[in-house]
């Protein structure tokens, strides 16, 4: 009995625990829509472009168990309402990530993971804030500083680039630039 006793204990100790470091489940906070849901190895080394979204993914980012990475978009027009005064946001996103050997979510990633987003509305004033998941949706004071880079093709097409490594589901993402 003392036995089934300490392993209640410590089981639901360990389970609380497991909870607690789990990553919030964010289609419950603002990001409702599976734009993609891809299988990766261990091994796998992928580059996914998804519109004006890219998603660089090392080698074992997320550990050494297959796992299903899910990039979650939130309706820019809805996030407007959380966005700092004076920012327009252009894209919202979050990453769900399930070791697939456990079904279990992943909070931390063993490699970070490099999220880049290309527009012609980027410029060195865009920004990125980070979101945390509960009820209300907090969206973060202070932004994140990304890796902007701007580019011109001839002088009709500038783009801009803001890149960010991720190295955990913890958050949700905002891209903003200054509301004109």
């Amino acid at each position: 009995m003392r036995n089934l006793l300490r392993w209640m204990f410590f089981g639901t100790a360990a389970l609380i625990s497991s909870l607690a470091l789990a990553a919030p489940d964010f289609t419950q906070y603002g990001y409702p829509n599976v734009a993609a849901s891809l299988t990766l190895n261990p091994y796998d080394y992928v580059r996914l472009g998804l519109g004006s979204a890219v998603l660089t993914i090392p080698e074992a980012a997320f550990g050494s168990d297959p796992v299903r990475l899910e990039l979650l978009r939130g309706d820019s027009a809805v996030w407007q309402a959380q966005a700092p005064a004076g920012q327009k946001v252009l894209y919202a996103f979050a990453f769900r990530v399930t070791d697939l050997k456990t079904e279990m979510p992943i909070t931390k990633f063993t490699q970070p993971i490099t999220f880049s987003f290309y527009s012609n509305q980027i410029t060195s004033s865009a920004g990125l804030w980070n979101t945390q998941g509960g009820s209300p949706v907090v969206v973060n004071p202070d932004p994140v500083s990304p890796s902007i880079r701007l580019y011109k093709i001839g002088q009709k097409f500038p783009t801009g680039i803001l890149s960010h490594r991720i190295s955990s589901a913890e958050f949700g993402w905002l891209i903003t630039v200054p509301a004109a």
